[in-house]
């Protein structure tokens, strides 16, 4: 009998090293850093300090310390998302410094001054290894810390928060337009761009390693915050479900109608933005910290 020998089409044949190189970049999708200068706190009336630390294999991450007046109500770690740096992803969150509230902003390694190249394992390291002097250095001012993490942020910073020995200064970590698994979002975003299934593929080019599924329900007993837009086309709405419902109690799940991704608070004016405030409030309060008792910064801002 005569032996056939399977060939691709031809059409398939041209496809096929393109499709490939096509999913070979969409794996560096994670961390897209500029090293533009977007803004400055001061530009913006804030004062500030630059800041950095050194990683454990001798790079230096560079942060920055936003100030309100007086004693800081909270101290908001903020892990932005995959795209630019801490000179755009600040202005989000800065709005909550004229409410009392110290915003330290992190950049990944390869982000704008910070030297390195962005991987997964290291910026992991990176994260915890912040989280830990950032505690250290809020329980020495007998301040609440608030983990905030905004899409890709969220990843790590969930991840991140599960291998502290010490949690006890942290009073609320929030998971913003977040999702559970690398894998299972970089094949939603592949499957928007091409126009058949690569699933079997994409699985050998992205790995599910220090995905937040994997550990979430060890947050608690912290309270988690999960918020997503249900109208998000970056990391779709039902992500944030899901990462709920992997979570362990105390929790809590704001959906966003009608919101995209990581913007419902536009810079501190919208209804959920002052709500958030108050849900902050409410959790410094029932925490150990007792900020009735102390100066704490003026809330200078409207509510």
């Amino acid at each position: 009998m005569k032996k056939h020998r399977f060939q691709f089409p031809y059409s398939f044949k041209f496809i096929l090293p393109i499709l490939f190189l096509f999913l070979e970049s969409c794996s560096s999708l994670f961390y897209q850093p500029t090293h533009i200068k977007y803004w400055s706190p001061e530009v913006l009336g804030f004062q500030f300090k630059e800041e950095s630390f050194k990683t454990f294999d001798g790079q230096e991450i560079h942060f920055w310390r936003i100030l309100p007046k007086g004693k800081p109500k909270g101290i908001v770690l903020q892990f932005h998302g995959n795209g630019e740096n801490r000179t755009s992803h600040f202005t989000s969150l800065v709005w909550m410094v004229n409410h009392g509230y110290e915003l330290v902003t992190l950049d990944y390694r390869g982000y704008l001054d910070s030297t390195g190249i962005p991987e997964r394992e290291t910026i992991h390291r990176d994260a915890v290894d912040f989280l830990i002097k950032e505690l250290e250095y809020s329980t020495i001012r007998n301040i609440p810390v608030i983990i905030y993490g905004q899409s890709l942020g969220g990843a790590i910073a969930l991840r991140a928060t599960t291998e502290l020995k010490d949690r006890s200064g942290i009073v609320l970590v929030v998971a913003d337009g977040t999702f559970p698994s690398y894998r299972a979002v970089f094949k939603q975003v592949v499957r928007r761009v091409l126009f058949f299934p690569i699933d079997w593929i994409s699985g050998l080019f992205v790995s599910d390693d220090l995905s937040p599924s994997e550990t979430i329900s060890q947050i608690s007993p912290i309270p988690l915050l999960v918020i997503h837009g249900t109208a998000d086309e970056i990391v779709a709405y039902q992500n944030g479900v899901e990462l709920f419902g992997l979570a362990g109690q105390p929790k809590w799940f704001w959906e966003v109608r009608g919101g995209g991704h990581v913007n419902w608070m536009n810079l501190g004016s919208s209804k959920e933005a002052k709500n958030f405030l108050l849900f902050l409030d409410e959790m410094i309060r029932k925490s150990k910290f007792n900020p009735s008792s102390e100066n704490v910064g003026r809330d200078d801002g409207s509510r």
